[in-house]
């Protein structure tokens, strides 16, 4: 299992993807944007992970994280 939290604020949104044991694999940071979200895929494709090996957590602020 891998773990992917995301810290959500008005322009950009930060990554942080761990492996199984807590280490980090990849951070990044994108843009809030339709473009920026898509590209999502690729990256965890490019890294192996799919819905069945990846848990998601994410920081609600405000509106922000409703895309």
């Amino acid at each position: 299992m891998f773990y992917l939290g995301i810290d959500v604020c008005k322009k950009t949104a930060r990554y942080f993807i761990l492996d199984q044991s807590g280490n980090k694999l990849k951070a990044f940071t994108l843009d809030n944007e339709k473009g920026s979200l898509e590209s999502l895929l690729k990256r965890f494709a490019s890294l192996s992970l799919s819905k069945d090996n990846l848990l998601i957590g994410i920081e609600a602020t405000g509106s922000f994280w409703e895309n």
